[in-house]
């Protein structure tokens, strides 16, 4: 999560292989489930740099 938060910055493009996470509790008598996207692996597709020239 660090790696993505110190390189992926508006319009960089990346790859994620990702799955769905069901998380289920019980809070004050009442059943809570939340749904999570968990990334397993995120690919940087391009350089991070700007043509300059564009």
């Amino acid at each position: 999560a660090e790696t993505c938060a110190n390189n992926l910055k508006k319009g960089r493009l990346a790859g994620v292989t990702d799955r769905i996470q069901v998380r289920q509790w019980e809070q004050e008598g009442k059943k809570r489930r939340k749904m999570e996207v968990v990334a397993d692996n995120v690919r940087f597709l391009d350089s991070g740099k700007k043509d300059e020239g564009q």
